[in-house]
């Protein structure tokens, strides 16, 4: 596994002084810093990939690079290493500090390894100059970058360099030799670290790395990597003891702000998970709170239409109908779009047949032809396959939105959908192309830039004289997008418009399918029915039409109530709701299905849903559910699975 390097980071890194590799956990180079690939005269095209043990640098000497080759191979296994390394520059040998170790995400798995290392060829130099010479013959160590002291064996300071002087701001240094060090003005936790450290090297002669904090004397942060050296006499004996620091302040800064990085990104996943969460519950909670009330509106429509009525309220209940069916098509439109955006809508892959899809397109669409007097007239070509394996529901909402957004644009004239295959089919893939046009009034050129933008209308004017919500288009176009093809427009003002889609699908093999007798009755009479659901409206609207059927209805308003009818008398089937108070659709289900009682337990029960997400309508089949159907439905989808489920087997 190999952790992405995100441009925020690569620039961090690249701003760093310090030399920074990034590892695959083979040991293959992701990523060399600008500082490393500067010094070597490389770009990175000539290291990435390569093995990092390979490389030019270590190639040059066999036993320096099994060193780094079992370095990384023990990072690979979680450990660490440090140590100095000579390695090779171009014609030069330099010594650097380098250190390897394994990076882990949070499930504790290696992503990657890290190694990082910074210049001490000074540093080097001066420890051997101060090991060959005496301190008053070393002048050189006053123009040095590096940070030396000299500490004698009652641990007094007896030298430090200009470099040291300067990283502390000390105006004069000399009133503190002789004096004990570490220094006053040093913090208690630090003063106890490096006499530690300086001990080890007194008493044991020992060489002693790490890096420390420092405060100066302005009370100002200082980040040191320190050596502790013993430097002996010629008897043997320890003389003294040299510390030797290099300032990496900066290189802390850098790290510190890669971790603050890190952790705001972290932090910003998280956020836009919550964020996401709460967009799908609020789509959720929006879904049922409309669609809950518009059941009725439709539910109570139908049933008022059922009625014995004269010619002016047969227009009334129609009008009533039709606005229903627009007001249900803007809140389908709604609530698509935001499953589409919070990634809730997945296609859902079987075969279909798309002469079908066209044909139900245009039985759907007769009644609005019909009303404008306008003529709807379909095309399917002989190279269309029979059978088709893709997503039939996101074919059929992309061919009705677009059917819809025709018929209301176009006034008089004729509305074409044509289906065929584009010649770049093989023997499994086929590019299927849909168009639908119109002799509306047509889309202007530049209005045609963001017609599949959201909530898009081309002036005030259109929103007046034709409503809508501005997400047909916008829908279509994601839809199709979510399929893996495209989709365009060609139109001329006052001529009409023709919105194609090109769509990869599958070929599938038909198979002879032997279907099964159909029940002549639609219905079983007499059938008892328990309809469960926390709103009056729906009750009511629901009892009404199933008995025109001819069903025998009895009502509950929550899960409690159900639960005690249900012990008392059998039902041939449940009708449940799913958000009720206190005890909710899935509980009072499980409930049921947990029962001693087999008129309980083995009921087939349908759930009434107003959630658009498909998680609820897992949540009902899990729960014990038959099956699902979502509100507002249509009264013959209802009886259809009411007859599905209690037809006796013959």
């Amino acid at each position: 596994m190999t952790k992405q390097i995100t441009s925020d980071m690569r620039q961090l890194l690249n701003s760093m002084q310090t030399f920074v590799w990034i590892l695959g956990t083979e040991g293959n180079l992701i990523f060399v810093n600008n500082s490393f690939l500067k010094i070597v005269e490389l770009d990175n095209k000539d290291v990435i990939d390569k093995n990092f043990c390979d490389c030019s640098w270590f190639n040059y000497d066999e036993g320096i690079k099994a060193n780094i080759q079992k370095y990384c191979n023990d990072a690979s296994l979680g450990q660490k290493h440090k140590s100095e390394v000579l390695i090779q520059v171009c014609d030069n040998l330099i010594w650097i500090n380098l250190s390897i170790h394994p990076e882990f995400d949070e499930q504790g798995s290696i992503t990657h390894i890290v190694a990082e290392g910074y210049d001490i060829n000074e540093q080097k130099i001066t420890a051997d100059l101060l090991l060959k010479s005496e301190r008053d013959s070393n002048a050189w160590l006053e123009n040095s970058p590096v940070c030396t002291k000299i500490i004698d064996l009652n641990l007094n300071l007896i030298y430090m360099s200009c470099a040291g002087v300067n990283a502390l701001k000390i105006n004069d240094i000399t009133p503190y030799y002789g004096k004990a060090y570490p220094l006053k003005f040093y913090p208690p936790a630090f003063q106890k670290q490096m006499l530690k450290s300086m001990e080890l090297v007194r008493d044991k002669g020992i060489i002693v790395s790490k890096e420390v904090i420092v405060i100066d004397s302005q009370g100002n942060e200082i980040w040191f990597d320190s050596t502790f050296l013993p430097v002996n006499k010629s008897d043997g004996l320890i003389d003294y003891i040299m510390i030797i620091s290099v300032d990496i302040t900066d290189r802390k800064q850098a790290e510190n702000d890669l971790l603050q990085l890190n952790k705001e990104l972290i932090q910003s996943r998280e956020e836009a998970e919550s964020a996401n969460q709460a967009k799908s519950q609020f789509l959720s909670n929006m879904s049922h709170e409309i669609r809950t009330p518009l059941n009725g509106i439709i539910a109570l429509t139908k049933l008022l239409s059922l009625k014995v009525l004269n010619n002016e309220q047969i227009e009334i209940v129609d009008k009533l109908n039709l606005s229903g069916q627009i007001l249900q098509q803007h809140i389908d439109e709604i609530l698509d779009l935001a499953k589409i955006e919070s990634g809730k809508l997945e296609l859902k892959q079987a075969s279909y047949n798309p002469g079908e899809i066209v044909n139900k397109c245009v039985a759907a669409s007769e009644s609005y032809i019909v009303k404008k007097s306008l003529k709807l007239t379909s095309y399917i070509d002989p190279s269309v396959p029979e059978l088709l394996f893709g997503d039939s529901n996101c074919l059929s909402h992309i061919l009705i939105n677009l059917v819809n957004n025709a018929i209301k644009f176009t006034e008089s004239g004729s509305i074409v959908i044509k289906l065929d295959v584009l010649n770049k089919e093989t023997e499994t893939d086929v590019l299927l192309r849909l168009s639908v046009s119109d002799t509306g009034i047509g889309i202007s050129e530049d209005d045609q830039k963001n017609i599949f933008a959201k909530f898009f209308q081309s002036d005030s004017s259109t929103t007046r004289n034709y409503s809508g919500s501005g997400l047909g288009l916008s829908i279509c176009k994601q839809l199709v997008d979510l399929m893996g093809g495209n989709i365009s427009v060609q139109s001329h003002l006052g001529e009409g418009s023709c919105f194609t889609c090109q769509i990869p699908m599958k070929k599938t093999i038909k198979i002879a399918v032997t279907e099964k007798p159909k029940s002549s009755n639609t219905y079983q009479f007499g059938m008892h029915i328990l309809v469960v659901d926390d709103d009056d409206i729906n009750r009511y609207a629901i009892k009404g039409l199933l008995e025109t059927e001819g069903v025998k209805v009895v009502l509950a308003e929550s899960g409690e109530q159900a639960l005690k009818i249900a012990e008392q008398k059998a039902f041939d089937l449940i009708l449940m709701d799913l958000h009720m108070p206190n005890l909710n659709g899935w509980e009072t289900t499980r409930l049921f299905r947990e029962s001693q009682f087999s008129q309980l337990s083995h009921v087939p029960i349908i759930g009434v849903t107003a959630d658009a997400l498909k998680e609820s309508h897992a949540l009902c089949i899990d729960s014990g559910m038959n099956s699902v159907i979502s509100k507002p439905f249509k009264f013959t989808e209802l009886l259809q699975q009411i007859q599905r489920l209690t037809e006796t087997p013959k």
